[in-house]
């Protein structure tokens, strides 16, 4: 068993063990089990990231079943997100660069740093090579022992390396390493739109995508709600969310090869509300190419 320091006792398990972390100054969350979602639940956490908590009545009513997923907010983290699921290894510089690694089910790696007062970086997919993703402030992370189902059917679980035994010693994390802030600087995002003060957005458009009349369309359409947005080329869009007040883009989307658009937000708003505040139509997400000429206004 894991000791949490509080004093408060703990009705499941899970709830215990989201106070240890708790305890430590990292606010939890939990996630529908057996995925990578927030879990809402009214009242308490309706918000995804942005509902995390270190209080221990909160955590209390979020574990109270003790058969959810629990992830930690990444505010004053950095942590580096290895999928090798997409082919990424990490490089050998980082492997011993901090003591708290925590394997994916997927065979995967997170590694985590402290991000110190001043330093500046952002979420994101891809940022250190294909399947290298980081999460920081406005992101979160699941901690070890949650589950997830893949669609092939597989079921894994995140686990600490190489065990629990080493679990107490894990919490003074060291600052990034050289290389690792040496490489975030060389992945700044191939375009970057900034507001105005009269809202509108500037920076050219990268057109990588083989759907660019999409990302044309997403983009032109959030210029005029007065979102900021960044371009990461090959229809990858970082951006702000219309649905919530959102200071740090927290709204991925993505045009898929086969013109498809995935949109998900880190603070945990709904699909269908975002698709709703954009008012592009149904078939504009689902791929199909028809839809082009009705939207014609919103991509000249």
């Amino acid at each position: 068993m894991i000791e949490k320091e509080s004093g408060m006792a703990c009705t499941t398990e899970l709830a215990e063990y989201a106070m240890v972390w708790a305890d430590r100054g990292y606010p939890v969350m939990p996630i529908m089990f057996g995925k990578k979602t927030p879990l809402v639940i009214p009242g308490v956490c309706e918000h995804g990231v942005k509902s995390a908590s270190r209080d221990p009545q909160i955590i209390e009513c979020m574990f109270a079943t003790g058969r959810e997923n629990m992830a930690i907010s990444c505010e004053g983290l950095i942590v580096v997100d290895v999928d090798t699921r997409k082919g990424a290894t990490p490089p050998n510089w980082l492997l011993d660069a901090t003591p708290m690694v925590i394997r994916t089910p997927s065979g995967g790696w997170h590694f985590y740093f402290r991000r110190d007062e001043g330093l500046t970086v952002k979420n994101g997919n891809d940022v250190l090579g294909d399947g290298i993703d980081i999460k920081t402030d406005g992101g979160y992370v699941l901690t070890p022992f949650s589950v997830v189902t893949y669609e092939d059917g597989t079921v894994g679980q995140y686990r600490f390396t190489p065990d629990i035994d080493s679990f107490r010693s894990k919490w003074d994390l060291p600052p990034p390493p050289r290389k690792l802030i040496e490489a975030l600087n060389r992945a700044e995002p191939t375009q970057l739109y900034r507001k105005r003060q009269d809202g509108s957005a500037d920076g050219p458009i990268d057109r990588r995508s083989p759907h660019s009349w999409k990302v044309s369309a997403l983009i032109n359409v959030a210029k005029r709600m007065n979102l900021t947005v960044i371009d990461y080329g090959d229809g990858k869009l970082q951006m702000s969310c219309p649905c919530h007040n959102d200071t740090k883009p927290s709204l991925s989307v993505k045009v898929t090869p086969e013109g498809m658009v995935l949109a998900h937000c880190f603070a945990g708003c709904e699909f269908e509300k975002i698709r709703a505040v954009f008012g592009l139509p149904r078939e504009f997400w689902t791929g199909r190419e028809e839809v082009k000429s009705t939207i014609k206004i919103i991509i000249c």
